[in-house]
């Protein structure tokens, strides 16, 4: 269902492949749901790696239907992942077992079977322009990366109500990164260093949940700091971030 004309659009996701498009495609026909595809056919040319501003594409939906859509899509998200517990724990076979019983007994040793290997769930994001509180508002889960978070800042800066300056709410509470490494912070914190002009020096609110605001400032601790004006501070609610971001001082 195409978007109508002269309503502002948001970006709502990028997908990563043909089929993912497709099926969000009939997600959000069913629930009719406003959207239109950005670089749509070329991209369906060049499907191999996404590459921003050339074969990437985008769904933008219709701010007056975006709340609706993100439902859809976490919705959408939520029944691609696979359990947590078969990414983490190891299976075997009985053949596996008995052989390696065999081989204690008989032998005196054991060659360990290989274990799947554990997959990290991929970052994922929504921006959303609040009109009333002229602010950006940005809800990711996955883990973080430093691919996501570019990827994120790119999305941000190309919005077409962005200005340099401009408030923004990164709600990271459905967010792993307990294993992220320094060199991902390293990478995010260039970004921010090749963009300041363009990021300006307005402010940024972390929300992370009530238990993990420690976790994230420790993390943050290390790697290169950014010296800026950009002013950051991380809360527990969302609430507390917009209240925060209201606070002209």
């Amino acid at each position: 269902m195409s978007a109508p004309q002269r309503e502002l659009l948001t970006a709502l996701y990028s997908p990563h492949t043909e089929l993912e498009l497709s099926l969000l495609r009939s997600r959000l026909d069913a629930e009719d749901i406003p959207y239109t595809v950005t670089n749509d056919h070329f991209g369906s040319l060049y499907i191999g790696v996404q590459i921003e501003s050339f074969n990437r594409r985008w769904i933008l939906v219709a701010d007056s239907a975006l709340p609706q859509a993100q439902a859809v899509l976490h919705d959408f998200l939520a029944r691609q992942k696979q359990p947590t517990s078969t990414l983490s724990q190891p299976t075997y076979s009985w053949w596996d077992k008995l052989r390696t019983i065999l081989e204690v007994v008989l032998l005196g040793w054991m060659v360990p079977r290989r274990r799947p290997p554990v997959s990290a769930e991929l970052m994922t994001y929504t921006v959303q322009f609040d009109h009333q509180q002229h602010l950006f508002i940005a809800t990711t889960s996955g883990s973080l990366t430093a691919q996501g978070m570019t990827d994120l800042g790119q999305t941000l800066l190309q919005q077409p109500q962005w200005q340099p300056g401009m408030p923004v709410i990164f709600d990271h509470r459905h967010l792993t990164f307990i294993s992220t490494a320094v060199e991902e912070l390293d990478e995010i914190r260039d970004f921010h260093r090749n963009h300041q002009d363009q990021i300006g020096n307005g402010k940024s609110a972390f929300v992370v949940g009530a238990d993990r605001v420690d976790a994230w400032l420790e993390l943050w601790q290390q790697g290169n700091k950014i010296l800026s004006d950009h002013r950051t501070a991380v809360f527990a609610e969302l609430d507390e971030a917009q209240d925060w971001i209201r606070q002209t001082a």
